[in-house]
C-alpha cells in the first residue's frame, strides 16, 4: 500500500477483448473476466467484475487480514464509524463494507491499465520473469475503502476510481513521464503479490542483505492496539531493526499508526488514512530470549518519528515509506525497473527520463536480477 500518496459502469461478464477497445489489443494481451489464459504474444491481464471481486474478497485466505483489524482503523479503512457489538461483529461489518464496495472497471480504465502493463511487461518478463509468471489481476473497490489507495489483497491489485481517474486517458498518445508514474505504482503493487508467492525468498533479503530480524510475536500495548494500522500488503507485522544512537545501539520496530489529529477527527468523525497515518519507530528492549516494548515513566510505549533515525533513512535511500520491509522491497523494485525503462527510452531517442538511481541501490538491483529471474 502506498500510504500518503494520493454509479457503476457495467461491463458484461462474458465480454472478451474484441470490442471497440479490444480490437486495438488483439495480439497484445488477453482480457477475460475471472481466470484467463495467456495470449500468445502478451501478458495475461485479468479484470475482475463486481461479482467476481466479491468472490475473491470472500476467500478464506483473506480472513486473517480482517481478523487483525481494530475499531479505529476499521472506521478509517471504510470511511465511516464502524458498528457492531464487539470485535467479531465489527470485523464482520467491516468485511461486508468491502464486499459492498466492489465495482466494475470502465472501458477507459481497462484501456489505460492495458496500455501501461503492455509497455512495462516485456522488460519485466525478460529480466525478472518471476514477477509476472502468473500475470496481472485487478479488482476495483470504491474510493472510501482503504482511503482509495492502491493495495493488494491475495493475488489481486486493488484500485479505486479516485486513483484510476488520475491516469485516465494515458493510452491516447505517447507519454513516457506519465507511464513512469503509473508503471511505478503497478510494479510496486505487483511485487506485493510476488512476496506472498515467495515468502522465504523475500525474508532472506530482509534478514541477509538488510539486517532486519523477524519476530514470531511481540507483546503489544493498549495504545498501540488502538492506533494500529494493519497494512494489507504486509505479510508479517513484526520486523525489527537495530540502529546506532549516541548512547550505543537500539532496537526499533518500524511501523505505522493512526496519529492524533483530533481536530480532523472531530470534523469528519473518523481518522483519515491520507492525513492521520504516521510512520513511527517503537522502542524495544532486548532480553536474553525476546524483545519487549520500551516504556516511558508514564507506562506508555516510546514512539518516535521513524525518519528521525538518519542511519535508518540512509540504509534505504530508494524508499519514501520504509516502515516495513515488504514496502521497502516494493519501492526498490519499482524504482529499479522504471529507471531501466527510462534509460532504454533515452537510448531510443525519447526526451523523457526518470530519476537516476542512488548508487546504494546497486546491491538491491543485483539481488532482484539474481533471485527474480
Amino acid at each position: 500500500m502506498l500510504h500518503g500518496r494520493r454509479g457503476r459502469v457495467g461491463i458484461p461478464r462474458s465480454r472478451s477483448a474484441t470490442g471497440a477497445a479490444g480490437l486495438a489489443l488483439i495480439g497484445l494481451c488477453a482480457w477475460l473476466p475471472g481466470p484467463s489464459v495467456r495470449a500468445a504474444d502478451g501478458p495475461k491481464i485479468v479484470f475482475l467484475d463486481s461479482a467476481e471481486a466479491v468472490v475473491a474478497l470472500s476467500a478464506d485466505e483473506l480472513q486473517g487480514y480482517f481478523d487483525r483489524l481494530q475499531p479505529l482503523e476499521m472506521s478509517a479503512k471504510t470511511g465511516r464509524g464502524i458498528t457492531g457489538e464487539g470485535l467479531v461483529e465489527q470485523r464482520a461489518e467491516c468485511r461486508r463494507r468491502y464486499l459492498e464496495a466492489t465495482l466494475d472497471f470502465t472501458s477507459e480504465e481497462i484501456s489505460t491499465l492495458v496500455w501501461a502493463v503492455t509497455r512495462i511487461h516485456p522488460h519485466v518478463r525478460r529480466n525478472y520473469p518471476r514477477v509476472v509468471e502468473s500475470g496481472w489481476s485487478f479488482l476495483k473497490l470504491d474510493s472510501h475503502i482503504e482511503g482509495g489507495l492502491p493495495h493488494t489483497l491475495g493475488a489481486h491489485i486493488v484500485l479505486s476510481p479516485r486513483f484510476l481517474a488520475a491516469f485516465a486517458g494515458e493510452s491516447r498518445g505517447p507519454s513516457d513521464d506519465r507511464l513512469w508514474s503509473l508503471g511505478n505504482l503497478l510494479l510496486h503493487e505487483q511485487i506485493h503479490v510476488v512476496q506472498r508467492r515467495y515468502p522465504r525468498l523475500f525474508d532472506r533479503l530482509y534478514t541477509g542483505l538488510w539486517g532486519f530480524r523477524k519476530l514470531d510475536s511481540l507483546d503489544s500495548h493498549p495504545w498501540l492496539v488502538e492506533h494500529q494500522v494493519v497494512n494489507p500488503d504486509a505479510r508479517h507485522p513484526y520486523w525489527v531493526y537495530q540502529v546506532q544512537t549516541a548512547d550505543g545501539s537500539e532496537w526499533i520496530w518500524p511501523t505505522v499508526v493512526l496519529g492524533q489529529s483530533r481536530g480532523v477527527r472531530r470534523l469528519l468523525g473518523v481518522p483519515s488514512l491520507a492525513r492521520d497515518i504516521r510512520m513511527v519507530a517503537v522502542g524495544l528492549a532486548r532480553t536474553e530470549n525476546s524483545f519487549l516494548l520500551r516504556l516511558d515513566p508514564a507506562g506508555m510505549p516510546t514512539v518516535r518519528r521513524l525518519l528521525s533515525f538518519q542511519e535508518y533513512r540512509a540504509a534505504f535511500p530508494f524508499s519514501m515509506a520504509p516502515y516495513h520491509p515488504d514496502e521497502i522491497a516494493a519501492e526498490g523494485f519499482a524504482r529499479v525497473v522504471i529507471a531501466e525503462l527510462a534509460q532504454k527510452a533515452q537510448e531510443d531517442g525519447s526526451p523523457a527520463g526518470a530519476e537516476r538511481l542512488d548508487p546504494r541501490t546497486d546491491r538491491l538491483k543485483h539481488w532482484f536480477a539474481t533471485h527474480l529471474d
